[in-house]
Formats: structure tokens, sequence, C-alpha cells
């Protein structure tokens, strides 16, 4: 999730702004979906801000919630968009668990023994 752990709280406001000036993210009523094993349209309700950047999926969806932005199970590329978004908001993306995901993680270089 994306939240303040110093300072003022993340407003619903101050998300909405921030949104109207991105080009890749607009809101959103509601969520329908179809469940991939039982084709069953499923439907949420709320607001929702869509993330249209990802390069493999075609609409990425965020959540407000008690002062902090949520994405369900992000994996990397999300985190990155995340990452953006947390600086510019001067926030940070935040796990469940409480760790911390500020820098992208580290690639391990392979070598070979001779």
């Amino acid at each position: 999730m994306i939240r303040r752990v110093d300072g003022e709280p993340l407003s619903l406001d101050e998300w909405h702004r921030f949104v109207e000036g991105a080009e890749d993210l607009r809101l959103q009523d509601g969520l329908r979906g179809t469940n991939p094993v039982t084709g069953e349209t499923m439907e949420l309700g709320g607001e929702f801000t869509i993330w249209t950047g990802h390069p493999e999926v075609a609409e990425v969806p965020f959540m407000f919630s008690g002062n902090a932005v949520s994405v369900s199970n992000p994996e990397e590329v999300a985190l990155e968009r995340m990452r953006a978004i947390a600086t510019a908001l001067n926030a940070r993306v935040q796990g469940e668990a409480g760790e911390f995901y500020d820098e992208p993680p580290k690639r391990r270089g392979w070598f070979r023994r001779r």
C-alpha cells in the first residue's frame, strides 16, 4: 500500500487531485470481472482508481481506504508505479507485514567460477 508514515496522512481529496493530474490513472465506480474458474460475472462496489499504463495488464485497480492506496497482490511492474506515486506524494510503499518497498530489488549477477 501507498501511505505516509511520517507527517500528515494522505487524504482522499489529495489522492483525487493526484489522479486527475496523471495521464495513466482514472477514477471509476465499481469493478466488474469474470471468475476464471466458474465464468461467473463478479461486481465490486466502491470507488477505484484504474492504472492503464501496465505493459501486460489492461487495467490495474488501486483502492483508497483508510488514508492509504492499495493494490491487490502487486507484482514488480505495479510496485514500480506504486513507488513513483509514493515519491510524488511524499509517502512510502509498505507491505501487509510492515515491510517497505522503497527501492526495486537488487539483481544478483551471475558469474562463473573457473
